[in-house]
């Protein structure tokens, strides 16, 4: 599957709830008045996109350690199964964490 049909897929299987839970963990890449424009899971990846925090590239490249973390956290292991086949082979394993500490730790507040 191609990887910005994956991302229209994890869109679709996103309610509100896990909207919100994923803006507020993109709060040290995306600032508030960005994003309080974002009315949608695709209009959250563009952004994420644009500050370069995942790449997607069709046939080049695609980076969403970032996603796939927040998803983890979020216990939607369902949408980082959709992920892990089109990440690149390796990425977790030599990539630190992107999801800062202190809002990890806020998260479970």
């Amino acid at each position: 599957m191609e990887s910005r049909n994956v991302l229209i897929e994890i869109h679709n299987e996103m309610g509100k709830d896990d909207l919100k839970m994923v803006s507020y963990l993109t709060k040290d890449y995306i600032s508030n008045r960005e994003r309080k424009k974002i009315d949608s899971a695709l209009d959250l990846f563009a952004a994420l996109e644009k500050k370069s925090v995942i790449t997607c590239v069709e046939g080049k490249e695609f980076r969403v350690g970032f996603l796939i973390e927040c998803f983890t956290l979020m216990s939607r292991m369902n949408l980082v199964r959709k992920l892990r086949p089109q990440s690149i082979l390796g990425q977790q394993s030599t990539m630190e964490s992107v999801l800062n500490e202190k809002r990890q730790s806020a998260y479970f507040l």
